[in-house]
């Protein structure tokens, strides 16, 4: 009955193709019976219990796949991300799981929607598959030289623009664009005609899951990524260490340098470092200690380049998503920011920390010459906090520590007897009065999200704005993001 469906409505679509409809009319009935016809593709599939399977093979020595044994699931490690100029084979395995005959058609990979034929030694590339039988087929991929790095069709240059730009308007109701190598199957089952696909996989061993299939990318030879994205800059600051996370996706040795592209005037020590790996997925941390040249108060720019195999790279990527999803890349440049300032800080004062979620002030403090001690739980509940000149609690602190909630009366104690505690932005989780003073937030705090509204200081004599460092409304400018948030 599904074949007879299937077949039905595909004699229908072209009927309605060919039918003297006004193309409205046609682009609305083809819409709904298009979906009508993968419903019908799908279930026939099922119902037939054909299973697709497309693996990266690491059996680079066999001719012709074993048609009679279960070769289709591969299950030792490949690599998990193709770069450009790679060659490799991909297994496509057409298993017939039922008891009923079906037949094969075809059977392509395609690479970025062109297709790529069958092996000229793979053996039978279709015909009919018996019940418990199966079929399978070898394809030699290269991957072009200026192939596109899987990453999602929308970006933004920068936090500074407030809204994406699509570069791929063809994907847009898609929540990613597809795979790169997806293998395709063309069936048939008295008559009817149906299609399966499937990204090519890769697979991957994980700790207590035991072997992941996952779809295959493809990625930059070298990724890099800073260790620090931004930092401020005081204007008598004679060096910066600056270090660069170089990641290895060559199957198998790669060698290069590492270098900084640096504002005129500016130097590194060392001008440039080597990294050399063994295999694929080690990674290497450049440092370099940079020294500025006439500091102003204004921003800089600070590129990590790597060389590899006369090919330049300057950005790397995170893998997002959850175990059980398919991940996907997120690509960002290799850069620091950094931004001048007329700051001084005393470097002997103990500073505790108690960091909150997603937090960076430590680094940026890092780079003004303040060290701080993160505080635990233990230092929280019974350390001694009258050692330490200032306590700074972190952004959002108070929503993700718990022991900061408990003992959070050990630092009114700790305020009581002089000590200086700085609460910076907090979400309505701070709306307990775990400050000196009472204190309401409520569920809807207000913010200013426009970068464009003026920053004024109201008591611009309060002490807090004149030492240790003047603070003015010029130190207000070039703040983008949230200029008012919560507390």
């Amino acid at each position: 009955m599904l074949a007879d469906g299937l077949s039905a409505t595909d004699e229908l679509i072209g009927k309605v193709k060919s039918s003297a409809l006004s193309e409205q009319a046609k682009y609305d009935v083809l819409h709904e019976l298009d979906a009508k016809r993968t419903q019908f593709n799908d279930a026939l599939a099922l119902s037939l219990s054909v299973s697709l399977d497309a693996n990266i093979t690491s059996d680079q020595t066999k001719a012709i796949p074993d048609q009679t044994r279960g070769f289709g699931r591969i299950d030792q490690p490949t690599f998990p991300m193709a770069i450009p100029g790679q060659k490799f084979r991909v297994l496509v395995h057409v298993a017939d799981n039922g008891n009923t005959p079906v037949n094969l058609d075809s059977s392509i990979v395609e690479l970025n929607g062109s297709a790529i034929p069958a092996d000229s030694n793979a053996g039978r590339t279709s015909g009919q598959i018996d019940g418990g039988g199966m079929l399978n087929t070898l394809f030699t991929v290269q991957i072009p030289e200026n192939s596109e790095y899987t990453r999602p069709y929308f970006n933004r240059p920068s936090i500074d623009q407030s809204y994406y730009d699509v570069r791929k308007p063809e994907y847009r109701n898609l929540p990613l664009a597809p795979y790169p190598l997806q293998a395709k199957v063309s069936l048939s089952y008295h008559g009817a005609h149906f299609e399966m696909s499937e990204a090519v996989q890769t697979v991957q061993r994980e700790v207590g899951a035991g072997t992941v299939n996952e779809p295959l990318p493809i990625g930059p030879a070298i990724s890099l990524t800073m260790l620090n994205s931004a930092g401020v800059l005081p204007l008598d600051k004679t060096s910066i260490p600056l270090s660069v996370k170089v990641h290895n996706n060559v199957n198998g040795p790669a060698q290069g340098t590492v270098h900084l592209d640096l504002p005129t005037g500016w130097k590194s020590a060392p001008a440039n470092q080597p990294f050399a790996f063994a295999q694929d997925g080690q990674e290497q941390i450049a440092t370099f200690n940079v020294t500025p040249a006439a500091v102003q108060e204004k921003a800089y720019q600070i590129a990590a380049v790597a060389t590899y195999a006369n090919h330049e790279y300057k950005e790397g990527f995170i893998q997002i998503g959850y175990p059980g999803l398919r991940p996907y890349f997120e690509y960002s440049q290799a850069k620091y920011q950094l931004n001048g300032a007329n700051v001084k800080v005393s470097s002997t004062r103990q500073i505790g920390y108690i960091e909150g979620s997603g937090d960076d002030i430590p680094a940026s403090l890092e780079n003004l010459g303040v060290h701080v001690q993160f505080l635990t739980r233990d230092d929280l509940a019974t350390g001694d906090l009258k050692k330490y000149d200032e306590i700074l609690v972190g952004v959002r602190a108070y929503a993700v520590r718990e022991d900061l909630r408990t003992f959070n009366g050990r630092l009114m104690d700790y305020v009581k007897n002089g000590g200086a505690l700085v609460v910076q932005y907090q979400t309505p989780e701070f709306d307990h009065n775990y400050g000196p003073y009472p204190y309401s937030m409520t569920s809807n705090p207000e913010e200013v999200t426009d970068e464009h509204s003026v920053v004024t200081i109201l008591d611009p004599n309060n002490p807090a704005f004149k030492w240790p460092n003047v603070i003015t409304q010029k130190d207000f400018d070039g703040w983008i993001e949230e200029r008012g948030s919560k507390s």
